[in-house]
């Protein structure tokens, strides 16, 4: 079965203080400024895959969304340009097939992990009690665990990685004089496509 089985995501994260500091551990070659940085994040992230993503002749393949801690590092290579790595415990996402006018049925499930490599720009100084940032990069989503459900143990569901464009933007949130520890909510977009097969001693590959 040869799909975009997962168009797009989109992710939000809020980290909170003491979980989330920003280089304080560190030591900082020039003070006021964020060249050299490194701004570390940890909190809890929602996916919510796009809906409807396979169209099945009348019946629409869903997948459900899931909320798994995610971890994020970025390192400050100038003033207002770093990059970022965000890293996750696996998501595990439910797989129903959503006939028209009729209740969805759960048809399997597969856990992933979407590691995702991102060049952003912040455009204020270490100083900022409110920073927005920005960025662009790449995703690389690897599927494992696919199980289907009601189906012989012979008839096995396989996902291909993705690989493709990622963006996000957020803000961090500074709490406290030395503006060590904050607040962060970001919000992503991925372009993540797979393909599905269905393999079985009597199906052959679908």
């Amino acid at each position: 079965m040869h799909s975009k089985f997962l168009k797009a995501m989109v992710v939000t994260t809020l980290a909170a203080a003491p979980l989330a500091a920003q280089a304080g551990i560190f030591s900082d070659t020039a003070p006021g400024a964020q060249k050299g940085d490194w701004i570390v994040r940890a909190g809890l992230s929602q996916v919510n895959p796009k809906s409807e993503n396979l169209d099945l002749d009348g019946a629409f393949v869903v997948v459900d969304s899931d909320i798994s801690p995610t971890f994020d590092v970025t390192y400050m290579f100038s003033n207002h340009f770093g990059i970022e790595l965000l890293a996750a415990y696996p998501f595990t996402h439910g797989i129903d097939l959503k006939p028209e006018g009729g209740p969805d049925s759960r048809i399997a499930q597969t856990d992933h992990l979407p590691p995702t490599l991102s060049l952003v720009w912040r455009p204020f100084d270490d100083k900022a009690t409110f920073q927005p940032y920005v960025g662009v990069g790449m995703n690389y989503t690897m599927f494992f665990n696919e199980q289907l459900r009601n189906a012989p143990n012979s008839v096995d569901l396989s996902l291909d990685d993705s690989f493709g464009p990622a963006a996000v933007i957020g803000t961090d949130i500074a709490l406290g004089e030395d503006k060590k520890w904050f607040l962060n909510a970001a919000v992503r977009w991925m372009d993540i496509d797979t393909d599905a097969e269905i393999e079985g001693d009597e199906l052959g590959t679908v």
